[in-house]
């Protein structure tokens, strides 16, 4: 049981560390799709007309498009990792609740061994 709670928390602590992660990549896409948007909307706003200006519209756009694209993925990777994390936490404690009865039983075991010997130390 202890063994099986061992490897539970390991892999709770290594998927906490890998949502952790995630969640700062998230961070880091949200903030640079803010920077692309603003960039975006400026150059909408100066209405530049020349085949540069409107590549860079167009290259913006398409990063736009990849970001969103990127943050969809880190998305479904936190809730995967929300999931599976939920899933140890709900195993965590089942093996808290064994270890807890186990504990009893054994501390029953001990007194009713205890009370044998009293009562053989008695005859």
């Amino acid at each position: 049981v202890s063994e099986t709670f061992v490897l539970a928390k390991s892999e709770f602590d290594d998927l906490s560390e890998e949502r952790n992660i995630l969640i700062k990549h998230q961070t880091e896409i949200e903030t640079a799709y803010d920077m692309f948007k603003k960039a975006f909307n400026e150059l909408k706003d100066e209405s530049l007309h020349t085949k540069d200006e409107e590549h860079n519209s167009k290259s913006i756009q398409e990063e736009i498009k990849n970001l969103k694209a990127l943050k969809e993925d880190v998305m479904k990777k936190d809730c995967s990792v929300a999931k599976r994390f939920e899933e140890y936490d709900e195993e965590i404690e089942t093996l808290e609740n064994i270890k807890r009865e186990l504990k009893t039983k054994k501390e029953e075991i001990e007194w009713q061994t205890c009370l044998l010997g009293n009562e053989m130390d008695s005859k």
